[in-house]
């Protein structure tokens, strides 16, 4: 500890030099007693410090270098800007991808390490946790892998590899996108185009809702997991002729901001393609949901299967779907809800190794269906055991373009017996058959039917709200 020192007097030497005087001319009047007097008061001093510091805390050891600044995190745009964030499936694990801002601006990115590192035009580059890019085109929109998007674009680093691309979308342009996707426009009118935009809307902020509640930034995926998305509707010379882009946008804007309400909450109206002549009960197919109850009759889906093709002696060798040319030279609807598929003994004997059934798949028969006679559940017997999987299960495993409902009127092998070689399919409808027939719903818009009778059709005791 250091102490002040008394100022010495005026014209005299610093303290230090004047003890060396006073040792060196102890002969000098009162020298003696002045030098005594300044050795008591220094051993003073300096007992008076040892004290002091005895009772100080030891100091304290430099500090350590504190831990790495947190990992800063993208804002939830769903809670707090009102997109709907869209997780696109194909830039899953891709360690490059460049976006297009402009027609003369590219963005360059790359994974490098836990960041994204940004690649500018000069040859530098910048590592972030995650970068957003936003639309430098007039109408507001960026490319990449080939398609148009609304909004914004949020790059980052995923757990599993690779980057991964969020699209930051408006809700309503979202809709637009998922209608786009999920409806062959050239056949569609104003009234299917709202019931099934209304439909994806329901679904879209349902499902975001439940994921918030369960994660700080809930997302949709662009694929069957949730729902089709591909941007911006991007029309042909031929569908701009048509006037399609105007037809999709008139239609959306129509209904925007309309949504299905269920016992109080909104509802995640699930649809599908075709229900060949009935829809599914929700919580017969997806266990745990709550949604409407009751399967309905589709007329139009009905009367199209009822001119399907039929094998009266159900020979797997002659029984095809008949082309769209022969129908109509038989008097048929074009649409023909049937369709079928064989899958191969090798296929089959994969699908009985991952399911622990053994080297084979013996036999394949329904223990659960629905009043349409839907499949709802399978047994699977393998060369060393039984298993029983939901008919989803089996659609996933086999293909769902392939296996395209539980619908199935037949097997060959009949259901029951043993196979030996591969397994028919001949079935009826696309899709899993809940809620909005999309096949259906066109013909119910040809009939004269509005949107919201549509929708009360197959979503039985839902209403429409706005949000």
């Amino acid at each position: 500890m250091r102490f002040p020192q008394a100022r010495p007097p005026a014209g005299s030497s610093p303290p230090e030099l004047a003890a060396e005087s006073v040792q060196a001319a102890p002969s000098e009047p009162g020298g003696v007693q002045r030098a005594l007097a300044l050795i008591l008061v220094l051993l003073l001093g300096l007992a008076t410090g040892a004290c002091l510091a005895a009772r100080l805390p030891e100091p304290a050891d430099e500090p350590e270098a504190g831990p790495p600044a947190p990992r800063s995190e993208p804002p939830d745009p769903w809670s707090s800007r009102g997109l709907a964030p869209i997780r696109l499936a194909a830039a899953e694990g891709l360690l490059r991808l460049e976006v297009e801002l402009a027609s003369d601006q590219r963005v360059r990115l790359a994974r490098e390490g836990d960041q994204v590192r940004l690649l500018h035009a000069d040859g530098t580059s910048e590592d972030r946790h995650w970068v957003r890019l936003d639309a430098l085109r007039p109408e507001g929109e960026l490319r990449f892998e080939g398609r148009s998007y609304p909004g914004s674009l949020l790059i980052e680093p995923r757990a599993a590899g690779g980057l991964g691309v969020v699209n930051w979308a408006p809700l309503e342009a979202y809709v637009e996108g998922v209608v786009a996707a999920e409806l062959v426009l050239w056949n569609s009118s104003r009234a299917a185009i709202q019931a099934q935009a209304i439909a994806a809307r329901s679904y879209a902020v349902a499902t975001l809702e439940a994921r918030a509640l369960g994660s700080r930034r809930p997302e949709l995926w662009d694929d069957t997991r949730d729902q089709a998305y591909r941007g911006r509707f991007q029309p042909d010379s031929a569908a701009r002729a048509r006037g399609l882009e105007r037809l999709l946008a008139d239609s959306v804007a129509g209904c925007r901001g309309q949504v299905l309400e269920f016992s109080g909450r909104v509802l995640a109206a699930r649809y599908h393609a075709c229900c060949g002549g009935r829809t599914a009960a929700e919580a017969a197919v997806f266990a745990g949901l709550s949604g409407p109850s009751l399967s309905v009759v589709c007329e139009p889906c009905r009367q199209a299967a009822a001119q399907a093709p039929r094998e009266a002696g159900f020979k797997p060798e002659t029984a095809r779907p008949l082309a769209a040319s022969a129908r109509r030279a038989a008097g048929r609807t074009a649409f023909d809800p049937s369709w079928n598929f064989t899958a191969s003994r090798a296929e089959l004997s994969r699908l009985a190794k991952d399911l622990g059934l053994g080297e084979r798949l013996l036999i394949v028969r329904p223990v659960a269906q629905d009043p349409a006679e839907r499949w709802l559940e399978v047994e699977l017997t393998g060369s060393s055991g039984k298993r029983r999987v939901p008919l989803n299960e089996l659609r996933r495993r086999l293909g769902f373009d392939r296996l395209r409902s539980g619908r199935i009127l037949a097997t060959w092998p009949r259901a029951g017996e043993t196979i030996q070689d591969g397994l028919y399919f001949q079935g009826l409808g696309n899709g899993h058959g809940v809620g909005l027939c999309q096949r259906g719903a066109l013909g119910y818009a040809e009939l004269g039917l509005g949107a919201e009778r549509i929708l009360a059709h197959y979503y039985p005791g839902a209403k429409l709200r706005g949000l």
